[in-house]
């Protein structure tokens, strides 16, 4: 787990059933049943456990932090959100960004915190909605630094208090398929997770994921005793975020 070991021994122990894992992500192990891997337990606790042993819905622990960069190659989602536009207006999909940013790490930190991107009418809209003017400028800036064309922005009234709330709405259908690509996840607030872009990406562009998501989603507990506090309903982001904590 801490990084790269010497082999100080190795011997034959026989012919043995050899097994093999296959991720939901398509990544796959061949080990004995005796091999211990990693797996991340319901009770956000680590613990080892032999391969035989293993049940369907065991979560695997992956290797994260190993890139010394942020340049994730994104290649592939570019390829598909090109193959969904005709070839007249292809050439904008061209400039989608083909690698993981700093600037795009905060995109999908707020979008998880405080965005929208659901199946059904409005399934080619992406929403981010925020009463800070200071955040909704910087989502601004790092899609600036990211895309050549502009989002949407559009001020609403919520609420008793009669806040005022602003959106920043983007809708074309090559770019949600290029986010969906990449792991931004559809749904309602239960169904969130962290894009798995962020997760195999360097520790630079967790901690970009990190700021982005606690300043739309995070708060101080009253009179800040508690320190940093987040309230979600999803508990799988729940268990991605102390993961990306520990790396």
């Amino acid at each position: 787990r801490s990084g790269s070991a010497v082999i100080k021994k190795v011997w034959c122990s026989g012919e043995k059933t050899t097994y093999t894992i296959r991720t939901e992500r398509g990544k796959e192990l061949r080990l004995t049943g005796n091999h211990p891997v990693l797996v991340f337990r319901p009770d956000c606790m680590f613990k080892w456990k032999r391969v035989d042993k293993l049940v369907l819905g065991d979560v695997l622990v992956n290797r994260l932090g190993g890139r010394t960069s942020t340049n994730l190659d994104l290649t592939f989602a570019r390829t598909l959100a090109q193959d969904s536009w005709s070839y007249r207006t292809r050439k904008k999909t061209e400039t989608l960004p083909s690698a993981m940013t700093p600037e795009l790490a905060r995109i999908l930190g707020y979008l998880t915190a405080e965005g929208s991107f659901v199946e059904g009418a409005n399934r080619n809209t992406i929403t981010f909605s925020n009463t800070n003017q200071e955040l909704i400028d910087d989502f601004r800036n790092c899609w600036e630094a990211c895309f050549d064309f502009s989002p949407l922005g559009r001020t609403q009234v919520y609420g008793k208090d009669s806040r005022s709330i602003t959106d920043v709405v983007t809708t074309r259908s090559d770019l949600a398929i290029w986010f969906e690509a990449i792991g931004l996840k559809r749904g309602t607030a239960p169904t969130k997770e962290v894009p798995f872009s962020i997760l195999e990406s360097s520790s630079e562009a967790k901690a970009q994921f990190l700021r982005a998501f606690i300043e739309g989603d995070g708060y101080l507990s009253e009179g800040g005793v508690g320190g940093l506090e987040i309230k979600l309903a999803s508990k799988l982001l729940v268990q991605q975020l102390q993961l990306l904590f520990e790396t």
